[in-house]
């Protein structure tokens, strides 16, 4: 017979809803305005992205 492990995983997280079809992970210890701060930061941060920009501009090509 197996043995039945009980445990708590070590990084409990929940979701908060950005948008109608954005969810994002937040860390238990988090608020949901904090998580969505966060988003945005890294958000902002991908869109400065020289290569982002020019990936967006190879796959409007591509699309015409």
């Amino acid at each position: 017979m197996k043995k039945v492990r009980h445990f708590k995983a070590d990084n409990q997280s929940g979701f908060v809803r950005i948008n109608a079809y954005t969810w994002v992970a937040k860390k238990v210890g988090e608020s949901d305005e904090g998580a969505r701060q966060r988003f945005l930061t890294k958000l902002s941060q991908s869109v400065e992205n020289p290569f982002h920009k020019l990936s967006e501009k190879i796959w409007a090509a591509s699309v015409v």
